[in-house]
């Protein structure tokens, strides 16, 4: 093995190694924001997208973008099980790699392949059985190394899915808390009036 893929395995594990501190730390946008930020330096990516799914369509929203060309990938920020990318990788829970964006009718932001990206890399974010989104690599470049991405990207899923698992279930629990304290109130108030 050579050196040079050492010290790239290196920092591929020490961005791995760094996800859970900064996820379970920092609000979850910005954790989500600082790790797709990590994960654009060490691929030498131009865009990482982060897409969640609802729990009750199905759909899949674009949850966090970091790069250049917003408005571009911003065209089409929601979509339907089995529709574009996000929507394939949500029914097939496999991930997607292409080097010919431009011509493949799957992918559907034109103003994204407009632009000339050609590379692009979706990986599948699970807990357990459950699907929860998409993370994503898009470049300009002809990214032949993609493929091995793949698994970098495979490794820092389960974090991202940890903390958005996490958040949600801090978010239902305070709703529970809110809407005890709401019974509670109700009953009592209730009772005065009677």
């Amino acid at each position: 093995m050579n050196k040079d893929r050492v010290t790239g395995l290196d920092k591929q594990l020490a961005v791995i190694a760094s996800l859970p501190y900064h996820l379970s730390r920092l609000p979850l946008r910005e954790g989500l924001s600082l790790a797709l930020d990590a994960l654009l330096k060490v691929t030498k990516s131009e865009a990482a997208e982060l897409f969640l799914r609802e729990s009750v369509t199905g759909d899949l929203f674009l949850a966090a973008h970091r790069g250049p060309f917003r408005n571009a990938f911003f065209q089409l920020t929601r979509f339907r099980p089995g529709e574009g990318y996000p929507g394939i990788i949500a029914v097939k829970k496999e991930p997607i790699f292409t080097t010919q964006l431009q011509t493949d009718p799957r992918y559907l932001r034109t103003r994204v392949k407009d632009l000339g990206f050609r590379s692009y890399l979706c990986v599948p974010i699970e807990s357990g059985d459950e699907m929860l989104g998409s993370l994503n690599l898009a470049s300009r470049e002809l990214r032949r190394d993609y493929p091995e991405y793949k698994r970098l990207l495979s490794w820092a899923a389960p974090s991202i899915a940890m903390a958005v698992r996490l958040r949600l279930y801090e978010v239902e629990k305070l709703f529970e808390t809110s809407l005890a304290r709401i019974t509670v109130e109700t009953e009592r108030n209730l009772d005065s009036m009677l």
